[in-house]
């Protein structure tokens, strides 16, 4: 599971080496969710635009900055899974259990109903919560290869 911190930061130019190298390995299959699809989307807008996506959607300006950028050329690298019923419980008792915020608590709980052994991502509020629900957190070149 690609997290929303790594596609953010790809996107600004900054640690593009990580997602780049995730990519390009032919035996993984990237993933993301609603979740982080939402979030993505809505720093995505604001960092190419340098306004706020409330901003531009009042000024009808919203589609015009998608259209001329093509995000979703990204996003079509990953496939989506499905939150369920399941998850959204799970994640409930991970925000009670581990003081994660919700989407965070969605995420994480996503990669356990879904199957997903490792989750990418530069937000440390999940290095214990993975540790103790046996999700390999990979936030840099070093996790990958271990």
């Amino acid at each position: 599971m690609i997290d929303s911190s790594i596609l953010i930061e790809f996107i600004r130019g900054g640690n593009t080496i990580l997602l780049e190298t995730l990519i390009d390995k032919p035996e993984s299959r990237l993933f993301i969710n609603p979740i982080i699809y939402s979030e993505f989307m809505f720093h995505y807008i604001s960092i190419i635009s340098g306004k706020s996506p409330l901003t531009l959607k009042n000024s009808k300006l919203l589609n015009s900055i998608v259209k001329e950028n093509e995000p979703f050329d990204l996003i079509k690298a990953f496939s989506v899974t499905e939150i369920s019923e399941e998850t959204v419980e799970l994640s409930y008792r991970f925000i009670r259990n581990y003081l994660l915020l919700p989407n965070d608590s969605i995420i994480l709980a996503n990669c356990i109903t879904s199957g997903i052994e490792f989750l990418a991502s530069l937000d440390s509020d999940f290095i214990s919560p993975c540790a103790k629900e046996k999700i390999k957190l990979i936030r840099t070149l070093e996790d990958i290869q271990k």
